[in-house]
């Protein structure tokens, strides 16, 4: 598939140095096979996940090889589960319902919290734990 499948995917999304460097390595990568096979044979499209010999987007055969080989490694998961996970842990670092909703590209911020609202309840749970830790038992004159 070449398009997305919403207006919502067509977004731009920040990230930072790190992930800046990694993309900077994979693009360096891409062009030095793009030079030893040719730039004829190579795709000329701006994938940043591509098949290494040929440049070309990668595939839903592809990710079903990456799921199976996450299970067999790893026990489980699967490119989805990279999503979630990424989305769990922007919630748990304190990022709003709302950016990230908008990161994954959901069309409402109710479709984000239908699926991610129990990250949020541990956030509360953690807050009642910080403020109990704030005022400890016996410190609290009445």
């Amino acid at each position: 598939q070449s398009m997305p499948k919403t207006r919502s995917s067509y977004r731009t999304i920040p990230y930072g140095t790190q992930l800046q460097l990694l993309f900077q390595r994979e693009w360096l990568r891409q062009r030095t096979v793009r030079q030893s096979i040719g730039n004829r044979r190579y795709n000329k499209g701006d994938y940043v996940c591509c098949r290494l010999e040929s440049g070309k987007q990668i595939c839903a055969p592809d990710f079903r090889f990456f799921n199976a080989w996450c299970k067999k490694q790893l026990g489980g998961g699967s490119t989805h589960s990279l999503r979630h996970t990424h989305a769990t842990m922007l919630l748990e670092a304190g990022e709003t319902m709302d950016v990230v909703s908008k990161r994954l590209g959901h069309s409402s911020i109710a479709i984000t919290a239908k699926y991610y609202s129990h990250v949020t309840e541990k956030g509360k749970l953690k807050m009642r734990a910080t403020l109990d830790n704030l005022f400890p038992p016996g410190n609290i004159r009445g």
